[in-house]
């Protein structure tokens, strides 16, 4: 985070310069920073000001000198941020100001008289591959937008499943932290509902506090926001090859928008195929079946019976040569899908990739891809930037 302490504190400190719980939290402050864990800035004349006020300490000193050399280089990130802390007078003030487009956390200096809150910024998310892969979404961004200089800086949750919701709510809870917490939709066709995971969170999240954040991820699942070159990387093997070009028969017949829905991993069974019942997810699965040619439309219904009917006769076989007890290997009739899926290791293939070299612009990614690579660069960048460790 980039902390911004207003001018009112410069103003009271000169005006008291014995003012304890001014010192300590500008002390604070000042270790974070010199630790490496947040930005920290001040109006141009403030810093000439806290750089020798002999009050705080030589540490705090000497990292505001360094602010004050370096002003020419970060100066400006408070005008570019989106996001940022401003640290305030008032006494126990925990609140949000929308501000020309940007959301400022206005932070009383009550809540840095210790150091706790000024640690590194959590992520939250399912496992470290997708935590890593937000990071490597967030660096092409910073690259984009001129901040390929600042560093990132924060520490790891995981959550999973119901897990995810429970540690946000103690994240929450405690307000010792700053907490950034993704958890895609699962969303599966067209005005679907949001998955279990997400609406557990979001009950968690019914009274928002500004140190911790939800960032719901408006796709299925982390896997939809692949760039498609970085699918066809991660897919070389055959089976996860058909995954990759039943994406590509989408793309060629205009169904961009519809690869948010699609189960990359898993793709369709032939199981699922014929057990499904909600008719706007039977609809969605038979536009892109049909205008991806893999079935006409008057033959998705046909084909459902056919395969039912075969489904059932491959159960009957397989009982009928358990009772006889005989030995053979069974090629399982409902683990053939009618849409290959990639692997459930796709996420974490891609991420044993060296992607240092890759190079994502805009038009590599789909347009409902490259709205949540912009919202996830843009968070992460803000809530998790840092500086290089100042020496004292």
């Amino acid at each position: 985070m980039l902390f911004y302490i207003s001018p009112q504190i410069i103003s009271s400190l000169i005006d008291n310069p014995e003012n304890k719980r001014i010192i300590d939290a500008i002390d604070n402050l000042a270790f974070s920073r010199r630790n490496g864990y947040h930005l920290l800035t001040a109006d141009y004349s403030d810093l000439k000001i806290l750089k020798s006020f002999e009050k705080l300490e030589r540490k705090t000193l000497s990292v505001f000198n360094f602010i004050f050399q370096t002003w020419s280089e970060i100066g400006s990130l408070k005008n570019q941020f989106k996001n940022y802390v401003e640290i305030v007078l008032e006494p126990n003030i925990l609140d949000i100001k929308n501000e020309n487009g940007k959301k400022i956390i206005l932070l009383s200096i009550d809540y840095i008289q210790n150091f706790e809150l000024l640690n590194k910024t959590k992520i939250l998310a399912e496992n470290q591959e997708e935590i890593d892969f937000y990071i490597f979404i967030s660096n092409l961004y910073k690259n984009k937008k001129g901040f390929r200089h600042i560093p990132l800086n924060y520490y790891p949750l995981m959550g999973g499943g119901d897990t995810t919701a429970q540690v946000f709510k103690t994240e929450k809870a405690q307000k010792k932290s700053f907490c950034l917490c993704f958890a895609d939709k699962d969303i599966k066709y067209p005005n679907c509902e949001i998955g279990q995971t997400l609406k557990k969170i979001e009950t968690e999240n019914e009274i928002p506090i500004p140190l911790c954040e939800l960032l719901p991820i408006n796709v299925r699942e982390i896997e939809n926001l692949i760039p498609l070159k970085l699918v066809e990387k991660a897919c070389q093997d055959f089976n996860h090859k058909k995954g990759y070009e039943f994406i590509i028969k989408m793309k060629d017949a205009n169904l961009d928008e519809g690869i948010k829905y699609l189960d990359f991993k898993k793709g369709i069974s032939l199981k699922k195929f014929i057990e499904l019942k909600n008719t706007e997810y039977l609809q969605f699965l038979k536009e892109i079946l049909t205008k991806t040619n893999l079935l006409t439309e008057i033959d998705f219904d046909k084909n459902r019976e056919i395969i039912k009917t075969e489904l059932n006769y491959s159960f009957a076989k397989i009982q009928d040569i358990k009772t006889n007890n005989e030995q053979i290997n069974i090629d399982f009739f409902n683990e053939t899908n009618i849409i290959y899926g990639m692997g459930d290791n796709l996420l974490n293939r891609l991420m044993n990739e060296n992607l240092n070299n890759e190079i994502i612009t805009d038009s590599d990614l789909l347009q409902f891809q490259l709205e949540e690579w912009i919202k996830i660069g843009e968070y992460i960048t803000f809530w998790t930037c840092s500086g290089s460790h100042i020496a004292s």
